[in-house]
Parts: structure tokens; sequence; C-alpha cells
């Protein structure tokens, strides 16, 4: 197979197949474009180059014609990509007659059929295509969304703008709620970077990011993303956690009994990854001890 790429010219395109706009492109004429995923990981990367060098190349790449013999990727570049990584030469391509914001459009239809796209993702492509469609800056749209899509404004019966009209329409035309938008999408756009980054790339599911965001001490809040993304937290446990580092305050307004509840949640977590069963039991049973030796002197 790879014989067979490396006989492919270049800075030619063949023709694999023009009743179907299918052809060969080599990878050095194609570009990426505006796409709505930003993140690939790099071990699913590896898996689907390894597949390429063993089988050959799959599937197709979606692009869009530029100028002299040079492409844009519409969809496809996890597996443009991949290619790269396994070093073919050449891939089979559908060329499109796309203008940037039909492209843009597809890409984004594209990738919101993907269960792994992340909220994050989801968002910024929105908003970009928001943009393109509406010639807006993005900045402007989310004060549109903020300001006059609140739900008060809407139970009041305050007319709707042109503007959040239109944003209203698209949003609805990939099935997402004005309201959804502004209040779950848009908040991931405000989180802190670690955090971002900890759910671009898939392990901290977006609930948990939303609910760590929340810490405002910095090391506090590393600490705790840390330890839900080694421990594999659920968003209700996350939640626990952050209730009681979120405000200085929280030890005292929390009842004993909840923060015992919690830490025993923690410690189920805990134990599944800690070899020594023996010194974790010995640590508990002084932990019960503390306990039991307390609740005696409150009772007398």
């Amino acid at each position: 197979m790879k014989a067979e790429n490396d006989a492919v010219a270049i800075n030619l395109v063949e023709d694999v197949d023009t009743k179907q706009n299918v052809q060969l492109i080599p990878l050095n004429c194609i570009q990426v474009g505006k796409q709505s995923r930003t993140y690939f990981s790099p071990h699913s990367l590896n898996l689907l180059a390894q597949s390429f060098q063993r089988y050959g190349f799959q599937g197709v790449i979606n692009v869009r014609y530029i100028d002299r013999d040079c492409y844009e990727v519409v969809a496809g570049e996890r597996r443009l990509r991949a290619a790269k990584l396994a070093g073919l030469k050449a891939v089979q391509c559908i060329v499109g007659d796309f203008t940037p914001e039909e492209a843009l459009e597809f890409a984004l239809r594209e990738n919101l059929q993907r269960e792994d796209l992340s909220k994050l993702e989801e968002t910024e492509a929105l908003l970009a295509l928001l943009s393109l469609k509406l010639k807006l800056e993005q900045s402007h749209i989310i004060e549109v969304i903020n300001k006059e899509g609140h739900l008060d404004r809407q139970k009041n019966n305050q007319p709707k703008s042109t503007e959040l009209q239109q944003i209203e329409s698209l949003l609805g035309s990939f099935g997402i709620e004005l309201q959804t938008f502004r209040t779950k999408n848009l908040r991931t756009l405000t989180l802190p970077y670690e955090i971002r980054q900890a759910h671009l790339e898939g392990g901290l599911p977006y609930s948990s990011a939303l609910e760590i965001g929340k810490v405002k001490d910095p090391t506090v809040r590393a600490n705790v993303l840390q330890e839900a993304l080694a421990q594999g937290y659920s968003v209700r446990d996350v939640q626990s956690i952050v209730q009681q580092v979120a405000q200085p305050s929280s030890r005292e307004t929390l009842k004993p009994s909840d923060r015992v509840h919690a830490i025993a949640r923690r410690l189920k977590k805990v134990e599944a990854s800690i070899r020594d069963r023996v010194k974790l039991d010995q640590v508990i049973d002084q932990f019960i001890d503390v306990l039991e030796e307390i609740v005696k002197d409150r009772a007398s």
C-alpha cells in the first residue's frame, strides 16, 4: 500500500471516480480548515494510523477546492492526521463545492453527531457558525444572548430583537434551545484553563467541570481536579467535595453527619486504589475510635 501511495505524484491530483467526484489527493495539497473539533486523542490517532499502515486508508475525507491544486478539509481531519502519521502520500477525498460558511456548517453538523464531542468544542463551533452566518462578532453574540435571552425578559413578554431571533433559529436547527445554550454552553468559556483542558481531553465530564469551577482558590481547585481525575469521581462525589472546600465556612455550616457521609463515599473510591488494605483498615479503625470518643464525651 505504501508503494502505491509513493507512486502518486506529489503535486498532481489523480481522479479515482469522477461520477462521485472522489479523488486521490496528495497530503501536501490538503490544508486544515475551520473545524469544530480542537482536540484529538494521541492514542486514538496512533491506533488509526496503525490500521492505515496495515490495511490501507479507509473511508474518505471531505474537502473543498481552494486554488492551484490546493484543498481545504471540510470534514475528516482525524483521518488526515492519522494518514500523515501512517506515512501515506495521498488519500481519497470527496471534493465538494462549498463556500467557507457552508464548509463550517457541514463540519459542525458532522461533528455534532459525534458522541465524544465536548461541550466546549460544541460551544466554540456554534459561536463560530453564528458569527459567520450573522456577520457579527462572537463577543456581541454572547452579549445579546446573555442580556436579551434571559428568561425573565421572556416571561415579561418583551419583544425579541431580530438578532436574537436569528440566533435562536440557528441554534434550534441543531436541536439546542436558547436557554440551554445560555446557561450551560456559554459557561464553559469562563472555566479556568486547566478545567477546560481536562474537559476537552475527555477525562472530566461537563457537569463535574462546572462544579470544580466553583472553587475560587487556584491551589484548592487544582487539588480537587487532580483527585477527581485520579479517582474517577462521579458528579455527586465532586459536588460533595466542592461543597466542603468552596467556602471557608463550609466546616461550620455542614452537619457532622453530612461530612462523615461525604468522607465515607470518598473512602470507597480511594479504597479500591490502595493495595495495603490492612493499613487502610487500621486508619479507618482509628478514625472510628475517635468518633466514638467524641460521641461518648458529648453524651456524658
